[in-house]
């Protein structure tokens, strides 16, 4: 099973753990670099060989420095083979991100570091005579593994995984992907590992076939100096281990196509970063997107269409408070509509907010969608663009038709659940009355507000009816249609996707108006 990404969005760009995999791979670059004799005595100089410090006799004998505790740390950034440096580097990549925008990056730093040193210190105690240097950053990476499970207990990973190199993909609870990569630790390699495995949460890469004996302290004259050819004869680092044999080649070619699409979609979401933080400079604003596709079921292929939720208003409410009340808000709509809850939530945070407040429709914000736009200022819609009514729907039934039918018929004929439909109908097409009554004394005169707000709140049109430019300049709405081009070019970067992906995107950083700095300075 290869975990390809999991269900929880970051929300800063992962430096550190960026760093880590840079670093990581350069180190294991230079080890290609290497000739076999001296990548030996790299993997015996900057590898943890327990027997080092366990038996100080034998290892001043064999020319180990004196006192020296480094390689606990740069054990950490050696690699063992391909597969070795890649899988652990990609689990970094899946689950760092999200720990370390949970912790920090000082704190991810530092938890990353001390987790292995913890797991070279544990490998240390338990194989106290073993003279096989261990490497590998999988004791760090089971300490973010465990942070992650800690962090976000509900996540889910969705993982590939191949039956005769058919990818087959589905998605898992984070507690049962992590049971699954523990056990493979425990069972994996056992004559490499010594069937140790997790012993320490290291992975622990033996280098060479066999490796060196283990050496108590009275026998330890009898050990070959470090570099000498019979620990390369006993075992010594494999020089054919670095060399990609077919099969190898094969499952990495696999591998880099399956996982083609999820580079692709972390490139695209660096683009419309970007691109966001661009038009963030020109117009001196706050900007958040709001933006819904419809999606395909990974499995089974059933169109599935998403809608503001309650997820949806967290987020906006989160970017709101993160942004300075004067600084402007530039809300980028695209969306069927949604939960009347959520997207009230959204236009009333919109609408308290001090700072000027402009809705950009590219292509369509329908009901929910457009409740928030009328806590705008003002309203830019493209050309095509439209709106659309906001009257309430209980279930399949608009509440304006409920409530008609209950009018037309003599209330013997009427039974007890349409009575019962008719009456939450009323209530709810007098609250959204009430409620877009209130979003548009921001931009409207309280006579405009309440006439705006009967239309569109009580069944004037069907649900789905198009609101364009020119109809909602003719009645009163304060809507441009001269959509700025970046906008445009941030939907292009919102393609059809074939996955969930996070509906609301900012730059999670806090926006503050520039003091003393006129408007056309900071819009430079």
């Amino acid at each position: 099973m290869i975990p390809i990404r999991d269900t929880i969005p970051a929300r800063s760009t992962p430096v550190v753990t960026v760093i880590l995999i840079a670093v990581n791979a350069a180190v294991f670059f230079y080890e290609l670099a290497l000739q076999p004799k001296d990548l030996e005595r790299f993997f015996y100089l900057f590898g943890v060989v327990p027997a080092r410090y366990s038996h100080p006799e034998w290892a001043r004998w064999v020319g180990f420095p004196v006192d020296d505790y480094w390689p606990f740390l740069t054990s950490m950034f050696l690699h063992g083979g391909w597969m070795h440096v890649i899988g652990n580097m990609w689990t970094l990549w899946i689950f760092g991100d999200n720990v370390e925008d949970r912790m920090g990056r000082l704190r991810f730093l530092s938890f990353y570091l001390l987790t292995g040193l913890a797991a070279g210190l544990t490998h240390w105690l338990t194989n106290a005579d073993s003279t096989v240097p261990t490497v590998g950053a999988s004791g760090a990476i089971a300490g973010v593994l465990g942070a992650y499970f800690v962090l976000f207990p509900f996540s889910r990973i969705i993982v590939m995984f191949p039956v005769f190199f058919l990818p087959f993909f589905f998605e898992l609870p984070a507690a049962t992907y992590l049971l699954f990569w523990f056990l493979s630790q425990v069972f994996a390699r056992p004559r490499e590992c010594g069937g140790r495995g997790l012993v320490g949460a290291r992975g622990r890469f033996r280098v060479g076939r066999r490796g060196a004996p283990s050496v108590p302290a009275p026998a330890a004259k009898r050990a070959s100096p470090m570099g000498a050819r019979r620990v390369r004869r006993r075992g010594g680092v494999d020089a054919g281990r670095w060399r990609m044999d077919i099969g190898q080649g094969i499952w990495l070619f696999f591998l880099l196509t399956a996982l083609q699409p999820v580079i692709k979609q972390r490139l695209l979401e660096a683009s419309r970063q970007r691109l966001l933080a661009r038009i963030e400079r020109r117009r001196a604003s706050r900007v958040i997107l709001l933006v819904h596709r419809q999606e395909t079921m990974s499995l089974l292929g059933f169109p599935v269409m998403r809608y503001i939720d309650v997820d949806d208003a967290e987020d906006v409410m989160r970017a709101c408070e993160m942004t300075d009340p004067e600084m402007p808000l530039d809300i980028v709509l695209h969306t069927p509509g949604g939960l009347v809850l959520a997207s009230l939530q959204i236009a009333r945070a919109a609408r308290q907010h001090k700072g000027k407040v402009t809705v950009f429709v590219p292509h369509y914000a329908m009901s929910g969608g457009t409740l928030i736009a009328l806590a705008a200022d003002e309203i830019v819609m493209s050309p095509h663009a439209v709106l659309g009514p906001v009257d309430p729907q209980l279930g399949q039934y608009p509440a304006a038709s409920l409530l008609k039918v209950v009018a037309k018929k003599p209330i013997a004929e009427v039974d007890d659940q349409t009575l019962v439909l008719a009456d939450v109908a009323e209530k709810a097409v007098n609250q959204v009355r009430e409620s877009v009554k209130e979003l548009l004394a921001r931009s409207q005169p309280p006579g405009k507000a309440e006439e705006l707000a009967r239309l569109l709140s009580t069944g004037t049109w069907t649900h789905d009816y198009p609101i364009t430019v020119e109809e909602a300049q003719r009645l009163g709405l304060k809507v441009r249609s001269d959509m700025p081009p970046d906008v445009l070019q941030l939907m292009s970067l919102y393609p059809q996707p074939t996955r969930r992906q996070p509906s609301v995107e900012f730059l999670p950083i806090p926006r503050r108006v520039e003091r003393g700095k006129p408007p056309s300075a900071r819009e430079s």
